[in-house]
């Protein structure tokens, strides 16, 4: 039906980016995102490949074996969480439009923390390092705030019980694939 276009030929994979940008300056919530299960699959092969690329930017030495294996328990170790943690507050039916916004959000977060690492990985000059440090900070915190309002609006809880849940399940997420995958640290 749709015949070789990109994302500038079809105005609703715009739309849908737009909404997804105005989720992460924090103006709109998960509570129009389709419960589609092809939508997440399409946004989560998104973010994978935007995942993979920033990476093994930073990770050369990591095999593509550790690589994806690593993203892939990421993967299903947040997605499990964020479904149970929804299906003990009764409120599981939100899993797919809450997935999605998250998977979304992440991986325009990650287009950002994509150039930030460009700035650290090709720069020798120290205030732009200390620049690209400052913006990931910055920036990581802006995802806890982008995840918690998420989670607020998909769980009826407070904003800053949203922030502390994202910051939870991202050290959770993170603890359980290094286990999982040890990922050693780069020289």
């Amino acid at each position: 039906m749709y015949a070789e276009s990109d994302i500038s030929d079809n105005p609703a994979m715009l739309q849908i980016t737009l909404y997804f940008w105005q989720m992460c300056l924090l103006r709109v919530g998960p509570d129009k995102v389709p419960a589609s299960l092809p939508i997440l699959f399409i946004v989560l092969a998104t973010y994978l490949v935007v995942a993979f690329v920033s990476v093994n930017l930073i990770r050369p030495s990591l095999t593509i074996a550790a690589l994806c294996s690593s993203l892939a328990f990421e993967v299903l170790i947040e997605g499990s969480l964020v479904y149970g943690i929804l299906w003990l507050k009764k409120t599981s039916r939100r899993a797919l439009p809450t997935l999605t916004s998250l998977f979304a959000t992440n991986t325009i977060i990650l287009i950002f923390l994509l150039v930030v690492n460009l700035l650290l990985i090709n720069s020798d000059a120290d205030i732009l390092t200390l620049f690209a440090k400052s913006a990931f900070w910055v920036i990581f915190f802006w995802s806890l705030a982008i995840a918690g309002f998420i989670f607020h609006r998909s769980m009826d809880i407070s904003v800053f019980q949203g922030i502390a849940l994202a910051f939870t399940l991202e050290v959770l997420t993170i603890a359980a694939s290094q286990m999982l995958v040890p990922i050693q640290p780069s020289t």
